[in-house]
């Protein structure tokens, strides 16, 4: 099968959109001054305070969708399983986020946008993978 022209759109911005998140891990993770600067004390805080499981599941979701993306760029179909795990994983941080942790900040109304397009970025590229590999596009 022909590539199509939106795999090349699909993979480029998922790169780049997933390579943020693997950028504010990496902030997340080495606890970066000058990141955390500009954050409220309170977020800050909270932030700090993520678990070692919670860090484990960030890093997975984060670096498993920009290798998954990758692979939709290099038209492989391991990037469906890579993108199903990032998913899972991001959906299981979210959840902690929302309705578990204890000392969470209040979030505000743009804030809330944002996760809510991370989740559903996050689906659409793992429903894109699914559907470019039953079309034969990913090999």
């Amino acid at each position: 099968m022909k590539t199509p022209w939106h795999i090349w759109v699909v993979g480029i911005f998922g790169v780049l959109w997933v390579g943020m998140g693997c950028f504010d891990y990496v902030m997340t993770a080495t606890e970066n001054e000058a990141y955390f600067a500009q954050i409220p004390e309170d977020q800050r805080a909270f932030f700090l305070s993520y678990p070692g499981w919670f860090m484990a599941c960030y890093a997975i979701g984060v670096w498993g969708g920009l290798i998954g993306c990758i692979l939709i760029l290099l038209k492989r179909k391991l990037a469906v399983p890579l993108l199903l795990v990032s998913f899972a994983t991001t959906v299981i941080c979210f959840a902690w986020m929302l309705f578990i942790a204890e000392g969470r900040p209040e979030m505000v109304l743009w804030q809330q946008i944002f996760n809510a397009a991370v989740l559903i970025i996050s689906l659409f590229l793992l429903l894109y993978s699914r559907r470019m590999a039953a079309a034969g596009v990913l090999r």
